[in-house]
């Protein structure tokens, strides 16, 4: 037999060998500890975030729902709902187009997380008859001021226009049940 075929036998009677098992052991235990921890962790990020949803479709929000329970949603939603409105009293027009801006965004991916298709906000809420969403007309018209808000940085807003937008996405997020 040639000395490579030698070797290779030898090499694996060693790794098989009980003794060479045992001092192995302990970085076996380590490295499994390791791969447990880090698939937890991308399995939480991927659950966090929307990107299995974007790029693989509805049936990632079953899987989402079995480890987010509804109610954490509804909490986060309404923490952040409160932050958005508490940006009212700063009266500042910056801050009014900053809260429009984040409205916007929170109904946009509550839309999205609920598994709505649509290239834009008001494409995924024209799916919507207004059995289900009881202010369609006035929230398509809050969507569009966000829109203007959004590509024009000079676009005038009124603390009580601002009061308005956050009205009606209040009202559609509350008819989805986001909160």
């Amino acid at each position: 037999m040639s000395p490579l075929i030698n070797f290779l036998k030898e090499f694996y009677n060693l790794t098989i060998s009980p003794q060479f098992q045992e001092k192995l052991l302990p970085i076996k235990i380590v490295f499994s500890v390791f791969l447990v921890v880090f698939i937890s962790i991308i399995i939480f990020v991927l659950l966090k975030s929307d990107f299995l949803v974007q790029m693989l479709g509805n049936w990632t929000l079953f899987v989402k729902s079995v480890f987010v329970s509804k109610t954490e949603l509804e909490k986060r939603n309404f923490k952040k709902w409160q932050k958005i409105k508490e940006r009212l009293e700063k009266n500042m027009e910056a801050e009014y187009k900053l809260t429009a801006i984040e409205a916007y965004e929170m109904l946009d991916k509550n839309l999205k997380r609920m598994g709505y298709q649509g290239k834009n906000l008001e494409e995924r809420i024209r799916k919507f008859t207004p059995e289900e969403l009881s202010n369609l007309k006035e929230l398509l018209k809050s969507v569009q001021i966000c829109a203007d808000i959004i590509h024009d940085p000079d676009y005038k807003l009124s603390k009580e226009k601002t009061q308005e937008i956050i009205a009606n996405f209040e009202k559609a997020l509350t008819d989805l049940e986001a909160f």
